[in-house]
């Protein structure tokens, strides 16, 4: 392994032996291009130049407004759908997003696997999954990225960049769209700007409002019904005093209002509701649950060009707030009837991040045989959470349902509202309140900061070698404080009345207490439970990322590329009650090998990748759900159930992307792309539910005497298994016909078809059969005007891809149904726009 002294001297090797290069100044990213569908030249900004596709030593697919527009994209969620291997999905755990087969769960603590940049400011993967609109250009970067720019991601990166404003011509549009069938919803946007000083001021401002039924669930015993509310507006500012400076100011604000019928699957209990499998998209609550989300964006992208070389600053700030106060739905399976709010929840997480990136890039020109950039990169951000709905009780014959004397050990036949004594509740309270929210940053919180160097020789021959390396410092903070705001109490019938008794009884059994009880001919056993492990521990990043990258030309539209890419990944953890070990894990390292062919064909006509890939994980971050541990240690602790447990293990994941895009005729035009990944596990060491300790995982609950025995606190399993539940192959094909109507417009039809291979549900080793879906789309361009009509998942086609346990109503009353998460069903719609100006 490469020490200290020689990554150092890379650096330096790097960022100064190359400045000696002058050239002109950099262009600003193009602002609205073809379809990528077609065989046009497609311009991106991967490598931080303006680059055509096809030179770009990367695996990367553009996105254009244009293929938004014409595929009724108004969620960020859904361009997935045309980029195979790319993995946008809203689960149990949250919206995550995946590329080349790695993904991050929520609960793991690590940072994303694949990073996400709006202006080139990174956001978080729940920030940004809704309201996708008056866009520039998206650009998905698959494998590491590190020594261009922000945050180091093992997996890649998507690039999404707002329209800037035209320095030069007033213009704008208008859009509007409807659908219906599983979920009616209806989107407005649109956007205006123009110059305020011409070829020095300019603005443009842009808003997007959409209501739908979110995940088009009903609730069958009411038929209140999930809904969804997305606001958001979107300034821009454009300053250019002279020919060297540049500044571009964004301020982006969404709200979301949520309010959510969860979509069930199960045998109910009788009077709750009927079995559901799931399929019917129906739930049984008495009403919504509410989530208000809110996000603030602010950036600023400064430029100057020195002749010789340009100095880039980008700063940003975001900001996410979801608040659910006094309206969780905390009986979503009905298991309480009557009863859906309890007034005084809370449960309100918030999270600020600053970035700021200092960037001093060659201005080179053709035929330099050097072009390079060095910079310093600095993020610091932190959370705010204020929670109170952790609710645990003993059972539906505890108490909390009523007097047990009566009611006997099982509760109510029919639960109600009016039965609840939320004396027998207990709730636990998560508090994190971070010293500050500043732009430099609160030492108490995560701080990374980075010095980056890269260089490119060009060579006479064709030949061109980038060699770039990050050194990353800083710390990360890891919080964590759950208290019992009471002790678990469960009321005893003692068949007499028990007024000045109870006090006086012996303990029940040790670590009990009796105490006087809300009902007359009972005492209550009162248990402390011991609140989790308080965590509040810091680890210190210290590391390099770096690469190396060869791209040859072998002729004027075709170029080989190979490269090698180290990349980083900061510590996981795990919360509340866990092993020591799992804690805080170790730092995940990262080693991929690439190579590629990108060119055009048919007098450029056509334009294909095609990559293949293998990355070595060492210390992969990984998570595991309801293992058996021991909680208070090995000599008379207590077996229980860890919700999430956060572990490294090796791992290896391999796989491969083509793509081929153009046109077939001067009408007709096609896009054929696929993605193949496997990853799979290298003899890693697996939390395991293990009964009999064999070694082998199995459904059984081990015990204390097992635990001894096998002189361990958490079973074990060897593992070369899958790394997660996503689909090996994914593919999708579209195309495009269109015929001219006079000479001031066109009509059109497309067609986009999608396939995903087999999955897995991990959390009940459930299979994701193999599935495909059909888009189709049909409409006219008539001058400025545009109107289409189009049905999404054309033949219904519906798959589960996610499940929770069964669901339990304040800690313990069973509701017999789980939640379930399924893919899209039929969408029918009409889509009008207007464009004037310039757009």
């Amino acid at each position: 392994m490469l020490n200290l002294s020689i990554h150092a001297r890379l650096l330096a090797g790097i960022a100064i032996g190359s400045l000696s290069v002058a050239a002109y100044a950099q262009e600003a990213p193009p602002q609205s291009q073809p379809s990528a569908l077609s065989g046009s030249d497609i311009i991106v900004t991967a490598t931080r130049r303006n680059e055509s596709l096809v030179d770009v030593p990367l695996n990367v697919q553009a996105i254009t407004s244009e293929d938004i527009t014409n595929q009724a994209i108004t969620n960020f969620s859904d361009i997935d759908t045309l980029v195979p291997g790319l993995s946008l999905d809203t689960t149990a755990q949250g919206n995550e997003a995946s590329i080349r087969g790695v993904t991050t769960a929520s609960v793991s603590g690590a940072p994303q696997s694949l990073d996400i940049y709006l202006n080139d400011v990174p956001v978080l993967a729940f920030s940004i999954f809704s309201a996708l609109y008056d866009v520039g250009q998206i650009e998905v970067l698959r494998g590491p990225q590190g020594t261009l720019r922000g945050r180091t991601a093992p997996t890649g990166a998507i690039t999404i960049t707002s329209r800037r404003p035209d320095m030069n011509a007033f213009g704008g549009y208008v859009e509007g769209q409807m659908q219906s069938h599983e979920r009616f919803g209806y989107t407005l946007q649109g956007a205006v700007g123009g110059p305020i000083i011409p070829d020095v001021l300019a603005f443009r401002l842009a808003g997007f409002y959409q209501q739908d039924d979110l995940n088009g669930t009903r609730s069958i015993n009411n038929n209140v019904e999930s809904e969804q509310r997305i606001k958001s507006g979107r300034a821009t500012l454009l300053f250019t005093p002279g020919d060297r400076f540049q500044l571009l100011a964004t301020y982006q604000y969404n709200e979301t209002d949520e309010d959510k019928v969860a979509r069930l699957a199960g045998a109910g209990r009788g009077y709750n509701g009927p079995p559901l499998t799931g399929e019917e998209n129906s739930g049984v609550a008495e009403a919504p649950d509410y989530t208000n989300r809110q996000f603030h964006f602010a950036s600023i992208n400064a430029k100057y060009d020195f002749d010789f070389a340009t100095l880039n600053y980008i700063g940003g700030w975001t900001k996410s707030k979801n608040t659910r106060k006094g309206r969780q739905q905390l009986d979503p399976g009905n298991a309480i009837i009557g009863f859906n709010y309890l007034p005084d929840a809370v449960a309100d997480i918030e999270v600020q991040q600053w970035s700021h990136e200092l960037r001093l890039q060659s201005n080179t020109k053709p035929g330099d045989f050097l072009d390079w950039t060095v910079g310093y990169y600095r993020a610091n951000g932190g959370s705010r959470v204020d929670q109170n709905t952790t609710l645990v009780s003993a059972g539906p014959g505890s108490g909390i349902l009523g007097d047990p004397a009566i009611v006997g050990p099982t509760g109510p036949a029919v639960p109600t509202a009016s039965d609840i004594n939320l004396n027998y509740l207990t709730r636990g309270i998560l508090r994190l309140q971070p010293g500050s929210f500043n732009i430099f940053g609160d030492p108490g919180r995560d701080l990374e900061q980075s010095l980056f160097a890269s260089t490119t020789f060009n060579f006479d021959s064709g030949t061109h070698v980038r060699l770039g390396a990050r050194y990353i410092w800083g710390h990360k903070d890891y919080d964590f404080n759950l208290a019992f705001d009471s002790p678990l109490r469960i009321a005893q019938p003692l068949g007499f009345p028990t007024a000045g008794v109870c006090g006086f009884l012996p303990p029940p059994f040790p670590g009990a207490t009796f105490a006087p009880s809300s009902y007359p001919t009972s005492c209550d056993i009162l248990i402390a439970l011991p609140n989790p492990p308080s965590l509040d521990q810091q680890a210190k990043l210290n590391d390099w990322v770096y690469d190396i990258n060869v791209r040859q030309e072998l002729g004027e539209h075709l170029n080989a590329y190979a490269s090698y890419a180290r990349s980083f990944r900061s510590p996981g953890a795990s919360q509340g009650d866990v092993p020591a070990q799992f804690v805080i894990v170790n730092a995940e390292k990262s080693d991929n090998y690439e190579i590629g062919l990108k060119g055009e064909l048919f007098d450029r006509r056509a334009r294909f990748t095609i990559s293949a890939f293998q990355q070595d994980f060492k210390g992969y971050n990984a998570t595991v759900s309801n293992i058996p541990f021991v909680s208070g240690g090995l000599a008379n602790g207590t077996v229980t159930d860890a919700f999430s447990l956060t572990y490294n293990g090796d791992a290896r994941v391999r796989g491969f992307e083509a793509d081929i895009s153009g046109n077939i005729t001067d009408r007709w035009s096609a896009r054929a792309s696929v993605s193949y990944v496997k990853g799979k596990f290298k003899n890693a060491s697996q939390p395991c539910r293990d009964a009999n300790f064999d070694g082998v995982p199995d459904n059984g609950t081990p015990t204390l005497a097992g635990f001894q025995g096998a002189g361990v606190i958490v079973a074990t399993c060897a593992t070369n298994g899958p790394i997660n539940g996503l689909p090996k192959w994914t593919a999708t094909v579209q195309t495009e016909y269109s015929i001219p109507i006079g000479d001031r417009g066109e009509g059109f039809i497309r067609g986009l078809l999608n396939y995903k291979s087999d999955g897995l549900i991990v959390s009940s080793n459930a299979k994701i059969p193999e599935y495909a879906t059909v888009d189709i789309y049909a409409g006219v361009n008539y001058d400025n005007f545009r109107a289409s009509i189009f049905a999404k998942n054309l033949f219904d086609t519906t798959r589960l891809i996610d499940q929770t346990g069964l669901l339990n109503t304040l800690g313990s009353i069973p509701t017999g149904y789980r939640e379930v998460f399924y893919t899209q069903g039929l969408q029918i719609g009409l889509n009008l726009g207007f464009r004037f100006g310039g757009g």
